[in-house]
């Protein structure tokens, strides 16, 4: 019989301490780390692959011209064609009394792979991504729910700008059967 008792009480004691669900700041700061490089979240520089500059008309013709890159996409594309991510293509074109330059650019295989996004006629890439430095705070609502104050630093990546800052935010983050996620940003 006493050789029950301390078996009940053994696993009653394993119960209760597997029920703790208190959120610790480190397990916080992991989880949201975990979250933020599993969705590739960071700043992002969005560039035109392909645009008609210097258009020049000694008549009457019409030509569409689509808009150059702004002076901080062309900053980056300049960075971008230093770095080898890229090759700058030019095509002259002259119809009846006009000429314009078509401007586009080739992704190296490296630059495709890394990229966030692109198509034919954009590419989305990382800057800098966001790490935690450091959970400012946790406000756990019950056993399964928690709201949790972070400080984000950043970390640059091949496409790095320095066009990202370090910020505070609020993540909310909820315990499931297989351990705690963020369920909401």
């Amino acid at each position: 019989m006493k050789k029950n008792r301390y078996i009940i009480i053994i696993l009653l004691t394993a119960i209760l301490y597997s029920c703790n669900s208190k959120l610790s700041r480190g397990k916080a700061k992991s989880i949201i780390n975990d979250y933020l490089a599993s969705n590739k979240i960071g700043c992002k520089m969005s560039i035109p692959l392909k645009w008609t500059a210097d258009y020049h008309s000694n008549g009457f013709c019409s030509v569409i011209v689509t808009n150059p890159p702004d002076d901080y996409e062309a900053k980056a594309l300049n960075t971008y064609i230093r770095r080898g991510f890229m090759r700058l293509q030019k095509k002259k074109v002259h119809k009846d009394c006009a000429q314009w330059i078509n401007y586009s650019l080739k992704l190296t295989n490296e630059a495709k792979k890394k990229a966030y996004e692109y198509n034919d006629s954009r590419a989305t890439f990382i800057t800098d991504k966001y790490k935690v430095d450091e959970v400012l705070g946790i406000i756990q609502r019950n056993d399964i729910r928690a709201k949790v104050e972070v400080r984000l630093i950043t970390k640059p990546t091949d496409f790095s700008l320095n066009n990202c800052n370090n910020k505070k935010e609020t993540y909310y983050l909820e315990k499931y059967d297989d351990g705690w996620m963020v369920y909401n940003y």
